[in-house]
Formats: C-alpha cells, sequence, structure tokens
C-alpha cells in the first residue's frame, strides 16, 4: 500500500480532488499517494473525500474486498435487519469467490499449477470460508422468559442485539486472505 501524504497548505494548486472535482486551491489542505506504477491521486482534506482501503491499492481482487467490508452496514436496529444485512455481505463474499474461480478456471491448466493459480485457489476459498463463518452468526430472536418483565425483556433483546452485531463485525474484519 502506497504512504498517504498530508499536506496542510498547498504551496499551489495540485489540480482538482480525485473523488468529488472539487478544485483545490492554493493554501488549502489535501492529502495525495503514488502507486509504482500508475501516477498520482489527490484528494481535497473533506472527511468524505479521504482515501480508504480500497483507494490504496492497485488489485482488484483486494480492491473488491476492502469495497465489501467498508460499504457493509451491519447497524440493525432489530435481528431481522442484522440477518438481512449479514445475507448481503455474505452474496458479495460468495459472488467474489465465484468471480475468483471464474479467473481460475480460465488459465491454461500449466498456470493453474503454478503460484497465480493457486493464489487465486486461495483467495476464492477464503471467500467462501468469509461467507460460511459469517452465515455460521446465530441471528436468531430471542423468546420472552415465562414471568420476565418488560424491562428485563427489552434489556436482554438490546444485548443480544449487540452482541450479534459485534460477532458480524468481528467476523467481517477478520477476513484474512
Amino acid at each position: 500500500m502506497p504512504r498517504v501524504t498530508s499536506v496542510k497548505k498547498a504551496q499551489k494548486s495540485p489540480g482538482k480532488c480525485g473523488k468529488c472535482g472539487d478544485a483545490i486551491g492554493e493554501g488549502q489542505p489535501y492529502v495525495w499517494w503514488a502507486f509504482r506504477y500508475g501516477g498520482k491521486r489527490i484528494r481535497c482534506a473533506k472527511p468524505e473525500c479521504a482515501p480508504k482501503g480500497s483507494d490504496l491499492t492497485q488489485s482488484e481482487f483486494y480492491s473488491t474486498l476492502y469495497s465489501i467490508q467498508e460499504d457493509a452496514k451491519l447497524d440493525g436496529s432489530t435481528v431481522e435487519e442484522l440477518e438481512g444485512q449479514r445475507d448481503d455481505v455474505v452474496s458479495q463474499l460468495n459472488d467474489l469467490a465465484e468471480e475468483t474461480r471464474g479467473k481460475f478456471e480460465n488459465m491454461p491448466d500449466g498456470l493453474q499449477q503454478g503460484d497465480t493459480g493457486q493464489l487465486l485457489e486461495e483467495r476464492a476459498d477464503a471467500c467462501e470460508s468469509a461467507a460460511q463463518e459469517l452465515e455460521s452468526v446465530d441471528c436468531d430472536e430471542i423468546d420472552r422468559e415465562e414471568g420476565e418483565s418488560d424491562d428485563d425483556f427489552e434489556q436482554r433483546k438490546q444485548e443480544h442485539l449487540e452482541e450479534v452485531q459485534t460477532e458480524l463485525t468481528d467476523a467481517l474484519e477478520n477476513i484474512s486472505i
């Protein structure tokens, strides 16, 4: 990953922000980074234009994986919403695994046994494994216990929701490829 450099005051205008397209004038802050091949990228200092992990790689696979992680909204107000959001992320991970397997299968047989072919297989397996781990998180509603007060049940429900949310977030963040 390239190093991101922050400039507090531009000595001259570096051009336009690569994300929002706003002109960055003299004296304004901005950030930039450059890849070994591919040139310099410039962004204004707005928080919504800050570079994310998916911006800081030239790998199509990692860019997609990081985007899935960045865009995942695991913040539902009910367990059913979290389950739906989880299913969306699982579907995206399975799509990425399928796409990676397709690339592997389109390689000549001689290359499939080489380092690149093995890497594609490992990536596809890791995506499928992460999807299975996310699917294994228990998103079932809890039942009210006999004689339980409304306040106690609501508190237990909220604790369960937070626990499910934490498990899903941890599983998503700990994808290792």
